[in-house]
Parts: structure tokens; sequence; C-alpha cells
């Protein structure tokens, strides 16, 4: 990712994270360091199907 963001210097980066991925890259300050964004779209789904299943 730091050599895909050094050829794109300027260019916001999104980095799209899942909580369960099996995803090299950590999820603390060394992969927002390369970011614009870091999200977790699928934790709030997650949370949303937990609360219904709690009904």
């Amino acid at each position: 990712m730091r050599a895909f963001a050094e050829r794109m210097p300027g260019v916001p980066l999104l980095a799209n994270m899942t909580v369960f991925g099996k995803t090299p890259f950590p999820c603390d300050g060394r992969i927002r360091g390369n970011c614009s964004m870091v999200i977790w779209p699928v934790s709030a789904l997650r949370v949303a199907n937990k609360g219904q299943e709690d009904l």
C-alpha cells in the first residue's frame, strides 16, 4: 500500500477494512499514515444484525 501511495502523490486514499478480514495490513496508525480515510463498513451492519437478533 505504501508503494501505491508513493506513486499517487496528492491523491486521497481510502482503506476499506473489515474487522475479521485476513488482510496483512494492521488496523492502527501504520495504515492510517498512508490513507486519508479508513472505513470499516461491515461493522455497522454486524451491529444492526445483532440488534435485530436480540429483539
